[in-house]
């Protein structure tokens, strides 16, 4: 029995393994002509295991009521339609929307995003210039690096110098839920800080601009950073709220492997305490 324990106790270790988790949340304020849908395009294959679809009751009131994403060439494409704000489903002009997903591991970068008609078809000239957080940690030091890059590339086209500004972080022990990763989470807005560096600076076309997080992040913690995002010619106005856990960057994720290890050792110790049973059995007679 002592060796049953033991087996289930590996087996659930491998289990409870952290997932690999990189959360984002995005207000954006349509800055263009009137939309029915978003569209965000990552750069290379991401795993999406979650999304958020947009507030039902607290404003800024507005959902969308189906998600897909997929491959789109090399890239994955997220893709929110049937929106609905209660009143004439339209996207207008000024209005603010909100979207969100979460990944497995710490590469998602805005390649393209830009609104959709009500056919899903990009609007016309469409773009919303935006740079999501990724972040690299040293574990060694504690220190935790966060990396904006310009890789913006409309329809394949050039990309324009991106601005961002008003980056605040926090590191807290426990995780915030997608859903609650946004500006009406009062507890974490209390809780933000400005990061050095980061009222504002510019991205280029293909550049890179890094700031690290001046306070200690101990192996657990999680990273949650804000800042706006705008550009030349982009149709909103966008407030990215990201978060990441450092562990995730050197331990593996092994859920699926620790379910089929979970199964075969349970299995295993099934037959082992039913061999044995056997055995005292033919003893004892």
């Amino acid at each position: 029995m002592k060796r049953l324990i033991t087996l289930i106790g590996c087996a659930m270790l491998l289990l409870n393994l952290p997932v690999l988790g990189y959360d984002v949340n995005k207000d954006i304020t349509n800055q263009g002509p009137d939309a029915h849908d978003v569209a965000v395009e990552l750069s290379g294959t991401e795993t999406v295991w979650d999304h958020f679809d947009g507030f039902h009751f607290s404003p800024p009131v507005g959902w969308f009521n189906s998600f897909a994403s997929g491959p789109s060439g090399p890239n994955t494409l997220l893709h929110w339609q049937n929106f609905d704000d209660g009143t004439d489903n339209v996207i207008n002009n000024g209005q603010e929307i909100h979207i969100g997903w979460s990944t497995q591991d710490h590469a998602s970068n805005v390649k393209d995003m830009y609104w959709t008609d009500a056919t899903g078809q990009r609007l016309p000239g469409s773009k919303v210039y935006n740079s999501t957080t990724k972040w690299t940690y040293e574990q060694s030091s504690q220190v935790m690096h966060a990396a904006w890059d310009n890789i913006f590339s409309p329809d394949g086209g050039p990309g324009e110098t991106i601005t961002v500004s008003d980056v605040v972080y926090a590191v807290l022990d426990v995780a915030i839920d997608l859903d609650s990763l946004n500006h009406q989470n009062a507890f974490l807005s209390g809780l933000f800080a400005p990061l050095p560096g980061g009222a504002s600076f510019e991205v280029p076309p293909g550049g890179t601009v890094t700031l690290d997080i001046p306070a200690p992040v101990l192996p657990g913690h999680v990273v949650v950073a804000r800042y706006e995002v705008t550009a030349p010619g982009s149709d909103a106005i966008v407030i990215d709220f990201v978060q990441s856990n450092p562990a995730g960057s050197v331990i593996p994720t092994l859920t699926e492997w620790g379910l089929i290890i979970f199964a075969l050792l349970v299995m295993g110790c099934m037959a082992w305490v039913f061999v044995r049973r056997r055995k005292m059995a033919a003893v004892s007679i």
